[in-house]
């Protein structure tokens, strides 16, 4: 086969040269993307139950649905949170759980619970959450002096949003802080008494008067017409217009007993840009889309917009792109600077120019043949898949390494054409078994469980398409360039022509091995030592599930925990503003938010800030400013301060606390002993920073009593009392009015104080009596929960602890709260992420486990005996000891990443050692075949042998592999910052792992082959 590549080398250039512009033209149709289009396993049911209190939405709605969806599908938990007006109920799935389906299946069991259902009760929403959820960039729009909200509300709406919208590669364009155009219709209540007209009928002809009769089919004749009622009210001078009938038949215009007037819709929520208030737009991009190209599609509209609309200031916030180019350009430097790197070093190590030029073709080359699979494979340019890139540039050319070094040896004693073929043939089955003992170590990591199993698919995928295409130019490619290079040269190489700095290493070498079998126990006694050393350094580095990156924006989400309307609330995030001049920029989101797509806890009485800081140290300090401040002057306000929303955050937080005791309750006004329980637990542990939840928490609401008695004595109907309410307290239904294309409402309203409503409010009776609202009614003030939570075991009250101590153990911790709970008989439970983080730990030792049992297996078949599989797996220890000893020196942190870089370690390590192994059994061989008797000085001088056949790949493999992340530490960007804990493993691990493994495994093999002679 390779003598007939050698011969047919055009062929294999115009192949190779097909591939590499195939590979070009996949390169600029792959998808770029922040992550992988990563499904979060979870779906948010909203729930709207207008003017109904948490009690009773939790009763009549919540309930209802929460037990009946319990049973659909493979849900994971389920979790509900019902306040006044409205509820959330969360359910999570497994990770590669099939959300479609989900989705289907519990809109189908909505469907069928809606009968049980109030009749009044909307039905509820459904969100499916993925990375797309996160906008790409926000657009805010304030206007300028010349205009109000309320026009620049229409602009935008019927304009701007519509012209945005036709980007292509744009999905979905979301609102918030429209204003709308509503007439207000405040009765004189005087008059309307003096005049004996009945409220509430004036209500109805209003509504009459707003009303389209629908439109009736009349049939003349062979032909069939349409006819429809025409509306008469267009606009606010017709509504005053409208007739009224008095008793003696009499006629006047709503005018005379009525105060009309257009304002702005009542309010709900409210967003802020920069003290000021505004409209802000969320572009969200298509999922195959490159979001570079689409931010850059939006910037060209926007200029054209605003030389259209000149009254209104635009700004773009939160642009995703520069995490993108943050991520993605860090590590293609990475990439780029790791070859070099490589290249270079092959300078220092190869004395003739033909091989580090043939390093430097492979690599390109490697890399668009790569693309090529990312393109069918439909991976898209992440930062998880780029990672996986960076750690292969070192893989994609080691195996060429190989290759070339074992033909440049046969090159020595044999022709140019016998070399190929010979060089090439010795190094394929360890090659083939390297390549393989990596992807048996990796392959297992894709099903761990949780959104580490999700991440590393698209990495791993990208090691095992680095690793087969790295394969494949070694053993077609290079070879056949070996061999045109080689053949137009008159200079041949020549035994003894290695680099001055090899010739080092390799003096160096031939001492430390005389030095190490001269005191073979000592060295042994000395490497068996790092084990537990390396132990004890694993211990002492801090854990964590994911990693850090650096950021200079945050978001801060604030429950006043007070019943503060949108105006108090407006000017508490205006006080507060003043704290935030060091920010670039910053926004808010007041009370409730129009957002289609919005997971986020939302009421009146809540706030959302984002504000975008320089650097991460300014945004520390404003952090801890914002926290002091709440402190100080909102004690009782629920505060969570985090990074600022991106689809990083999106795909990896969430609220679940560190530590979590959940009370029980038997029923759901059942809190005797909820606070005690609180106070028991809290005394226990004080040292922990313990926070209420906000089903702990207490809201003001007003009760009425009916007087029903006295209703009856005077004649009046319960009803009549409940209308009038409805009134006063401005719930009367909204009127729609249709007219000049436009839409517009109105509504029946009271400006009145709540004791003056029931002053100048009358009741009307069947003798045309009037009467004193407030003579039947009365009311007064009670506390009851702020919310109610519950999961798919019943109600609970719950306190949290967010982070624990430095020195304290979670495990003590544990111990110590059930050994409370069951010891004071306390109906609790404990939930929270330190249950996730040692479930994590549970599957990566078991991914550990059968990575190991897949190896050994592996060496079993390629060494055929069960001997020198252990022989090389004793590398490991080494490789162990070099990652941790290099994670705690660089004060990294054992998160998600370093363990996974730890089996990367264990697969890439055993390489060195296999090739070795392979190397001494083929010297025996050889020996034994020319007669050669395998006795102790023997078997040492074969080994020392094999030593300096292997140095140099081994050293340059190694070296290549560390160098090509070794860029990752000199520059920053949340792609680097997310790979630096997994970089520092994987280089320490095979920097030191393999010195120790160098001199280890001669050791090993003698000590092993002498015992079984």
């Amino acid at each position: 086969m390779m003598k007939f590549l050698l011969h047919k080398s055009l062929a294999v250039y115009l192949i190779f040269l097909i591939a590499v512009v195939w590979g070009g033209f996949c390169f600029f149709n792959i998808p770029v993307s922040l992550l992988p289009n990563i499904e979060k396993p979870a779906i948010q049911i909203k729930i709207n139950y207008p003017n109904h209190a948490a009690q009773s939405v939790e009763s009549n709605v919540t309930k209802i649905i929460r037990e009946g969806i319990s049973s659909v599908g493979s849900i994971k938990s389920i979790e509900s949170e019902s306040y006044s007006h409205f509820a959330l109920i969360n359910l999570s799935y497994e990770f590669g759980t099939n959300m479609s389906d989900e989705f289907i299946k519990l809109n189908e069991r909505i469907d069928q619970l809606l009968p049980d259902l109030p009749s009044d009760f909307i039905r509820p929403q459904l969100i499916k959450q993925n990375v797309s959820d996160v906008p790409i960039v926000n657009l805010q729009i304030t206007p300028k002096v010349r205009i109000d909200l309320l026009e620049a509300s229409d602009i935008t709406l019927q304009l701007i949003k519509r012209r945005i919208e036709k980007i292509e590669g744009v999905s979905l364009v979301d609102i918030n802080g429209l204003k709308t155009r509503s007439v207000r219709i405040i009765l004189d209540k005087t008059k309307i008494r003096y005049l004996g007209l009945d409220e509430q009928k004036i209500r109805e002809t209003v509504q009459t008067s707003g009303s389209s009769s629908g439109a009736l089919t009349v049939k003349d004749g062979n032909y069939s017409y349409l006819v429809k009622m025409a509306n008469n009210i267009s606009d606010i001078d017709h509504l005053r217009d409208i007739s009224i009938r008095l008793e003696n038949n009499r006629v006047i215009s709503l005018r005379d007993i009525a105060k009309i007037e257009s304002v702005a819709d009542q309010e709900v929520g409210k967003h802020l840009f920069n003290n000021e208030e505004a409209i802000v737009l969320a572009i969200h991009k298509q999922a195959n889309a490159r979001m570079n190209e689409v931010i850059q599609s939006v910037h060209d509209e926007l200029d054209l917009i605003r030389n259209d609309y000149t009254k209104l200031n635009f700004d773009l916030t939160q642009d995703q792109t520069y995490l993108l180019n943050a991520g993605i350009e860090n590590l293609t430097q990475d990439l780029i600077y790791g070859g070099i790197l490589c290249v270079l070093l092959l300078f220092l190590f190869v004395n003739n120019i033909s091989s580090p030029i043939l390093m430097g073709i492979s690599i390109p080359i490697s890399l668009l043949l790569t693309f090529i699979c990312f393109y069918y494979f439909k991976i898209s340019f992440n930062i998880i898949s780029l990672s996986g890139l960076a750690l292969g540039i070192g893989m994609l050319i080691d195996n060429s390494i190989v290759v070339i070094d074992s033909i440049s040896r046969n090159y020595l004693d044999f022709d140019l054409e016998e070399a190929c073929i010979k060089g090439a043939g010795e190094v394929f089955v360890p090659v083939l078994s390297q390549v393989l003992s990596t992807i048996v170590i990796y392959a297992p990591l894709i099903y761990l469980s949780g959104i580490a199993g999700e991440l590393i698919y698209d990495q791993a995928i990208a090691l095992t398409i680095s690793l087969f295409v790295s394969l494949f130019v070694a053993f077609i490619l290079t070879p056949v360039l070996f061999y045109s290079f080689n053949a137009r040269s008159k200079k041949r190489i020549k035994s003894g022509e290695e680099t001055f700095v090899f010739k080092f290493i390799m003096r160096f070498y031939d001492v430390l091995y005389e030095v190490i079998f001269r005191n073979r126990r000592k060295f042994i006694l000395g490497i068996l030592i790092l084990i537990p050393l390396g132990y004890l350094i694993a211990v002492r580095i801090p854990i964590r599930i994911m990693p850090q990156f650096e950021e200079n924006e945050t978001s801060v989400n604030i429950d006043w925990n007070e019943p503060v309307g949108i105006q108090e609330n407006e000017n508490r995030i205006n006080e507060l503003s003043k704290l935030l001049n060091g920010a670039v920029h910053w926004e808010a989101d007041i009370g409730i938010s129009d957002l289609m797509i919005d997971i986020k806890r939302r009421n009146i009485n809540s706030s959302d800030i984002y504000y975008k800081c320089t650097d991460t140290e300014s945004k520390n300090a404003l952090d801890k400013k914002l926290l002091a401040y709440f402190n100080e002057n909102y004690p009782n306000a629920f505060i969570k301060i985090s990074g600022a929303k991106n689809a990083f955050i999106h795909l990896f937080e969430n609220d679940v606390p560190q530590m979590e005791v959940r009370f029980r309750q038997d029923a759901l006004l059942d809190n005797r002993d909820s606070e005690n329980n609180v106070q028991l637990v809290k005394n226990a542990l004080p040292e922990l920073k313990w926070e209420n939840s906000s089903n702990l928490s207490k809201v003001t609401n007003v009760n009425l009593h009916l007087n029903e008695r006295k209703l009856s004595s005077y004649q009046l109907e319960k009803s009549d009392v409940i209308h009038q309410l409805k009134s006063i307290f401005n719930d009367s239904e909204k009127i729609k009015f249709t007219g000049n294309g436009d839409v517009f409402t109105s509504q029946i309203v009271d400006t009145a104080s709540l004791n003056q409503k029931f002053k100048i409010s009358y009741l009307k009776n069947s003798n045309d009596g009037y009467f004193q609202l407030q003579n039947f009614v009365s009311y007064d003030y009670s506390d009851e929960d702020q919310s109610i939570s519950a999961d798919k075991f019943g109600y609970y009250k719950s306190i949290f602890i967010n982070e624990i101590p430095k020195g304290s153990n979670i495990d003590k911790i544990q111990k110590q709260l059930n050994k409370l709970i069951e010891s004071k008989n306390l109906n609790a439970s404990l939930t929270g992420e330190f249950k996730a983080e040692k479930e994590i730990k549970k599957d990566l030792f078991i991914v550990v486990i059968i990575s190991l049992i897949l190896l050994f297996a592996l060496l079993a078949i390629q060494f055929d005996n069960f001997l020198h599989p252990f022989v090389v797996m004793s590398s490991l220890p080494c490789a162990l000891f070099g990652s941790f000893f290099t994670l705690w020196g660089m004060g990294g942190e054992f998160d998600i990443m370093a363990g996974i870089g730890i089996i990367v370690v264990l697969g890439i390590i055993v390489d060195d050692p296999t090739l070795k192994v392979e190397t001494v059994n083929r010297l025996i061989k050889e020996a034994k075949s020319h007669g050669r008797k395998i006795d102790r000085e023997n078997l040492i001088s074969l080994l020392h042998e094999a030593g300096r056949i292997c140095l140099k790949p081994l050293i340059m493999v190694s070296l290549t592999t560390t160098l090509a992340l070794v860029p990752v530490y000199f520059s920053h960007g949340i792609g680097n910052d997310i790979q630096r804990n997994f970089v520092s493993v994987v280089v320490g691990g095979l920097s030191l792992g393999t010195i120790l493994s160098f001199c280890f495994i001669p050791l090993v093999y003698y000590a092993v082959t002498k015992k079984n002679s």
